[in-house]
């Protein structure tokens, strides 16, 4: 099942990122995953038969100005699949999901990772 994230999710998804990308997800973007703060609504989810998150894609709207031309960005990001879900084609869903309605939200969208 996919679906946007619910708020109690938070730290599920904040452990499934930080063990698919090996960093703590809360210290190196404090400003999307600080304690304080609910995101849920930027992550949507692939949810497994037992009721857990497997998979994760996170769109982060902001608002990017070109000359003078105001466009909503959505920067894509926190792309992860649980080792034991890879090959099942989650991401690929997730994405089309996300492509899906971009353009009744976002100008562009914008892959965006950490180095």
């Amino acid at each position: 099942m996919y679906r946007i994230s619910k708020p109690e999710e938070r730290d599920e998804c904040i452990r499934l990122a930080d063990s698919a990308f090996g960093f703590d997800s809360e210290a190196l973007l404090p400003k999307i995953y600080a304690p304080s703060l609910d995101t849920s609504s930027i992550h949507k989810v692939a949810v497994n038969e037992e009721g857990k998150i497997c998979a994760q894609a996170a769109v982060l709207p902001q608002s990017v100005i070109i000359g003078n031309v105001k466009l909503r960005a959505g920067f894509l990001g926190m792309v992860s699949v649980h080792q034991d879900s890879r090959g099942l084609g989650h991401m690929k869903n997730l994405m089309n999901i996300w492509l899906e309605e971009a353009p009744e939200k976002y100008d562009m969208l914008v892959l965006w990772g950490q180095r």
